[in-house]
């Protein structure tokens, strides 16, 4: 019961959020790298690149992003924001470049905040999960992240839900919760390589909660095969 009373108002407070967000989404712009990641990401999708012959949209200081296309990030990272600017700006012509780009940040960081109210609700209750999910949503760097970066907002909210999904496998042991963790975890490091550390702090941890010899029972099997 108590878990699908988190998921509800955890989706009730995404879907307010995105609003919001939706609502002022024409007021922000692109930010300075968005060259380079918008034409990594064309160059993944097969979709033309400009030439370096071509006349630059803005002046380019080096490394020019119309060279640097093997963007060293994660492919999903760059792939994202272009496929949503390619539908809603260039095929349906329903959203500015620049906000069609965004769009899929917003969602990502909507989403973080009904993550981070559903593990905290299940973890430590209904009064710190509406605390900490406000004042994520409110916090100025992640507010305006939403609008203009399109990895690190996706990065940190695979990076909570990577550990939410290990918490759940800890707590309960299945197969289930065992795959879900590990795609979480695959998902977060192809958009970002600093998501690397999300198996060290979920290790750390476990170790500090359940004890050296505690991790010997059989409870402790799938948690460890995370790991591998």
């Amino acid at each position: 019961m108590k878990k699908y009373k988190s998921l509800k108002i955890g989706i009730l407070l995404a879907f307010v959020y995105f609003v919001i967000n939706l609502a002022i989404i024409n007021d922000y712009g692109i930010s300075w790298d968005y060259h380079f990641h918008n034409y990594a990401g064309r160059h993944l999708l097969g979709l033309s690149v400009p030439s370096i012959n071509d006349p630059s949209p803005v002046p380019f200081t080096p490394p020019d992003p119309r060279i640097t296309i093997n963007d060293p990030f994660g492919p999903i990272m760059s792939i994202v924001p272009v496929i949503s600017e390619n539908i809603f700006s260039e095929r349906l012509k329903v959203l500015p470049f620049d906000s069609a780009y965004n769009l899929p940040s917003i969602i990502y960081g909507s989403l973080g905040v009904g993550i981070l109210f559903i593990f905290l609700y299940e973890a430590l209750g209904f009064g710190v999960a509406l605390t900490s999910s406000l004042f994520l949503g409110l916090l100025p760097n992640y507010f305006g992240y939403v609008h203009t970066n399109m990895k690190d907002i996706p990065v940190a909210v695979l990076y909570a839900l990577s550990i939410y999904l290990f918490w759940r496998l800890a707590n309960q042991p299945r197969i289930r919760n065992l795959i879900l963790a590990a795609v979480a975890f695959g998902l977060a490091f192809n958009i970002k390589i600093n998501a690397i550390t999300i198996p060290v702090v979920n290790l750390l941890w476990f170790i500090g909660i359940r004890g050296i010899r505690r991790i010997r029972d059989r409870q402790a099997f799938l948690p460890l095969l995370y790991f591998l």
